[in-house]
């Protein structure tokens, strides 16, 4: 997820169940700031998955929770690094930062 210009915005992991008949159906959702994984530079920890409404989703044993971990990656720094070491501009990598789960 590029977000060098949207630390603003939310990370959001959508969890889906395969139904051969329906298609995907959207189980729930869990949404983490950005910023707050750019500051701490991870994120992690068991979060409760939500509905479109932002309702809990219930289980029979209580509520849905998943674990995610977000990580914070800045590939400006890694290209500035590779690129004073190689002395040149190298190829494929991204001058963005991202946020990885």
């Amino acid at each position: 997820m590029p977000c060098s210009e949207h630390v603003n915005d939310l990370a959001t992991v959508v969890l889906y169940a395969r139904d051969s008949q329906q298609g995907n159906l959207v189980i729930g959702h869990i949404a983490v700031p950005v910023l707050r994984v750019r500051q701490a530079m991870r994120e992690e920890g068991w979060y409760e998955m939500r509905t479109q409404k932002g309702e809990v989703v219930s289980s029979p044993t209580g509520k849905s929770s998943i674990l995610v971990r977000f990580f914070w990656i800045d590939h400006a720094k890694d290209w500035s690094e590779q690129s004073r070491s190689e002395g040149k501009e190298p190829s494929g990598i991204q001058k963005e930062n991202q946020v990885f789960m």
